[in-house]
């Protein structure tokens, strides 16, 4: 049972660990992850591969740039009420991606951020008022999601992703 540690972000007591018995990739501490440049710059770049579920825990604010593109084994995602903004491509290619569930802290979910995410089928927002997402935010996913939404806000969520209604 082998657990990497290490820093993902310099500012915020932001820290990573990752378990290679359970494939699972912890981010922990309090405020904004690091904005990355591409997928080699974030320290955890030679394990990407490997990273079969991700758990944030709360007090994480932001979801750096960048962070988990192309982590291509990728199933599952918790992310905690405490994440307001998904960066940009922060999740770009994680081609086995399933299932997402939003927090009820989330405002921004960013261009690119689930772009050619091909099965990912679930995605529940806890938020009452829809985030803002971007012209290529689901670019290039499943044509069938299913999306759970609170119930009084369905028509504000229908009006800000562009959800077809079924």
């Amino acid at each position: 049972n082998t657990i990497i540690v290490g820093v993902c972000a310099k500012k915020a007591a932001c820290n990573f660990e990752f378990n290679t018995t359970t494939s699972t990739m912890t981010i922990s501490g309090n405020g904004n992850m690091n904005n990355y440049t591409s997928e080699i710059a974030t320290p955890w770049y030679s394990y990407k591969n490997d990273i079969l579920k991700i758990k944030i825990n709360e007090g994480i604010k932001s979801i750096g740039n960048y962070a988990f593109y192309k982590c291509m084994k990728l199933e599952t995602l918790d992310l905690p009420t405490s994440t307001a903004i998904i960066g940009i491509a922060s999740f770009e290619k994680c081609s086995n991606l399933s299932s997402v569930a939003f927090g009820e802290d989330l405002l921004t979910i960013s261009d690119y951020a689930f772009k050619d995410c091909k099965k990912l089928k679930n995605i529940t927002f806890k938020s009452i008022r829809p985030p803002k997402v971007f012209t290529n935010t689901w670019k290039n996913t499943s044509k069938n999601l299913i999306v759970s939404m609170p119930v009084a806000s369905d028509k504000d969520y229908v009006a800000s992703l562009g959800i077809e209604q079924q």
